[in-house]
């Protein structure tokens, strides 16, 4: 695998296990993945339910701390 595929897929391992800390049961998200030229990940999902949507909104939304 090249260096710009093992990044993302590290970064994509690191966004399911951000899934799984936050609870968020969803069976496997990704329909496909491509690494663009320049090195962008371009992340292709399944078709979501509405529920799966809303707790994949409520998992990567970010925790407000209060000081």
């Amino acid at each position: 695998m090249t260096h710009p595929r093992r990044q993302a897929a590290a970064a994509l391992a690191d966004f399911t296990g951000a899934l799984t800390d936050a609870d968020v049961d969803l069976p496997d998200l990704g329909d496909g993945w491509r690494i663009t030229p320049d090195g962008t990940v371009l992340v292709q999902l399944r078709p979501l339910h509405l529920t799966e949507l809303h707790q994949l909104a409520r998992a990567v939304r970010p925790v407000n701390i209060t000081p």
